[in-house]
């Protein structure tokens, strides 16, 4: 899923059944390789796509966090600090 997030963020949100991001990140790679025609605009090509990916990423990150966490309180174990 992070490869699918970073190099294809829209069918990362496909995925995940999240629409709205997944039509915006479209939008923002459909921005892009508009700018990569236009020599001019070239250079924000790379900026586009990067907002993309990394909001994949982040949308990401926050689901493994949420999903671990909750999978800790469930199964009824807690941090305890290791004592000297």
């Amino acid at each position: 899923m992070l490869l699918l997030a970073i190099f294809l963020p829209p069918v990362y949100f496909l995925v995940s059944k999240r629409w709205g991001a997944a039509l915006a990140t479209f939008l923002f790679l459909v921005a892009s390789a508009y700018l990569c025609f236009t020599i001019l605009l070239a250079p924000l090509l790379p900026l586009l796509w990067f907002l993309a990916a990394f909001w994949a990423y982040w949308d990401l990150r926050v689901t493994v966090r949420h999903e671990h966490s909750t999978a800790t309180t469930s199964s009824g174990r807690s941090r305890q600090p290791d004592s000297l």
